[in-house]
């Protein structure tokens, strides 16, 4: 039953049990929204190989990872520039400095290597925090090597993503 229903139906018998049980209830502390914001962005990396027989998932290079904060195993989404393909998968380590970025099992059939892909990692927070964010944008070189920013980490965004069209 829901908050708002338990509260009418306690309401309607008014007695002082009900009433504590309503000015606790409207009192309790409620869940705080959470929203999810665009936490790290690596921008037009190149696929260096798609591998169909692999189990799945995006491997990328270990630089790419550090860079962007993204932690291996965290969900991603990759956008294809290519050919408009979208998908989210999950981030796995290749070796440092090796520039690899390889679309591996049914996420291969979203590309081919010399694709450029858009990679993303989103996270949750409560909404005052959402305001102040900053994502973590990783620009490449044509052999996928992060270019520097601030801290060695890439570099946060200057403005606000708008959100008009």
């Amino acid at each position: 039953m829901s908050h708002q229903s338990r509260v009418t139906i306690l309401a309607g018998f008014g007695g002082p049990a009900e009433k504590r049980l309503c000015r606790r209830e409207k009192n309790a502390r409620m869940p705080r929204v959470q929203r999810t914001m665009l936490q790290a962005k690596i921008h037009r990396a190149t696929v260096t190989g798609v591998a169909p027989d692999y189990e799945g998932s995006i491997t990328l290079d270990r630089d790419l990872l550090d860079r962007a904060g993204i932690l291996p195993g965290e969900q991603v989404h990759v956008l294809n520039l290519n050919n408009g393909a979208r998908l989210v998968t999950y981030a796995i380590t290749a070796p440092r400095g090796t520039g690899m970025v390889v679309l591996n099992g049914p996420a291969a059939r979203k590309g081919l290597a010399g694709d450029r892909v858009v990679i993303l990692a989103y996270a949750q927070m409560p909404v005052e925090e959402a305001r102040r964010h900053r994502p973590v944008v990783v620009l490449v070189d044509a052999r996928n090597r992060p270019q520097r920013g601030p801290a060695g980490r890439g570099r946060r965004t200057q403005k606000k993503i708008s959100s008009g069209a």
